[in-house]
């Protein structure tokens, strides 16, 4: 796939080699910005592996960013790299794969990813622009779908199901009475 919009992966890659060859194609003005987190092996994942975006500063062609991730490996025909597919992330789905990454509670109870263990922080994730992660991260935290007043986020972190907290949003006024069928519906399905 050839494109110059935001893009996603899922890769394997050490972390070294990984910011060299990122780094490397910053400089190049192959890309413009990437950012990256190391994700322990959750129960229902195969194997540790690392949540990739980049914004490229040009067309940039996803087989051949495949081929420049490929690392060697010693003793092994397997080299280490992406798994080859490649997502387009619009501007505004930048929120979803930051909260998603970070594996936010809010955002994880809403997008039912019940059972994530670990947790993570934005200090964790690497980037060549630490002012412009920070300015994305900002931007996922008070501009998101997801984020509501402090009242709701406590009720929903604290709530053990989607019946449970919809019981409580309805309680404390927060969803009026005559819309609690729809919201409960609405619950049902996220």
């Amino acid at each position: 796939m050839r494109t110059k919009q935001y893009i996603s992966t899922i890769t394997y890659n050490t972390i070294p080699y990984l910011e060299l060859k990122l780094n490397e194609m910053i400089e190049s003005h192959i890309l413009d910005f990437y950012a990256f987190i190391y994700h322990k092996k959750e129960c229902d994942e195969k194997k540790d592996h690392i949540h990739l975006f980049l914004m490229p500063g040009r067309q940039v062609d996803t087989a051949k960013l495949n081929e420049d991730l490929s690392q060697p490996v010693k003793d092994s025909d397997k080299p280490l790299g992406t798994c080859g597919i490649w997502h387009t992330v619009g501007k505004n789905n930048i929120s979803d794969w930051i909260l998603y990454c970070l594996h936010d509670a809010v955002y994880c109870k809403l997008k039912g990813y019940l059972d994530r263990v670990y947790t993570y922080s934005i200090e964790d994730m690497h980037t060549s622009n630490v002012d412009g992660l920070n300015e994305l991260y900002f931007d996922a935290l008070h501009s998101s779908k997801f984020y509501f007043d402090k009242h709701i986020r406590d009720v929903i972190l604290q709530s053990e199901n989607h019946y449970q907290a919809g019981v409580e949003l309805v309680k404390n006024g927060y969803v009026p009475l005559q819309n609690a069928c729809s919201f409960h519906h609405f619950l049902q399905m996220i």
